[in-house]
């Protein structure tokens, strides 16, 4: 009976092994909730010490985890990692300086409302919401889905470079 049941597996698991692409990797999803979510994943992306590309909002981190926002800045400086922005115009936080290692393209605002954020470092792409009672952030491992957003930043920052749109 024993051998009759392990027949029966085998007989299910091989087609399953052979739907399986073993070349493809499956992106690690992470879910985050609140101001203690948001900032884990903020240090999770300081702890890459890579470049940030970033989608940033008009301020709502500021205003959702103010205390927070010095020490993300002081933290990524510290580790001597840099930041391209492109935001909304009006965003008091990313103003281009050397000394922040930071670079801004402002958009009119009208033109591009972001009220979260998206970073893309390294292999890793975050995506942030600050809405006061809902606050959560997906953080999404994987390489292939990593570059795709960053091709979409580098994009969109070179067409703001060619057009001279607000650079400051």
């Amino acid at each position: 009976q024993i051998t009759k049941k392990e027949q029966d597996v085998q007989s299910v698991l091989e087609p399953l092994r052979k739907m399986m692409n073993p070349l493809s990797t499956l992106p690690k999803v992470q879910f985050y909730e609140g101001r203690d979510g948001m900032i884990e994943l903020y240090n999770k992306i300081l702890d890459l010490h890579s470049p940030i590309d970033s989608f940033e909002d008009k301020g709502e981190m500021a205003a959702f985890i103010p205390e927070y926002v010095k020490k993300f800045i002081a933290a990524r400086v510290e580790h001597n990692i840099f930041n391209r922005v492109i935001c909304p115009a009006g965003n008091f936080i990313n103003i281009p300086t050397p000394k922040e290692l930071r670079d801004t393209w402002h958009v009119p605002a009208e033109l591009f409302p972001f009220t979260g954020d998206i970073k893309i470092c390294k292999d890793l792409v975050s995506i942030f919401s600050f809405e006061k009672d809902t606050a959560v952030a997906i953080a999404i491992r994987h390489k292939d889905i990593a570059d795709n957003f960053r091709h979409l930043f580098n994009l969109y920052w070179d067409t703001l470079r060619q057009r001279y749109l607000n650079h400051v």
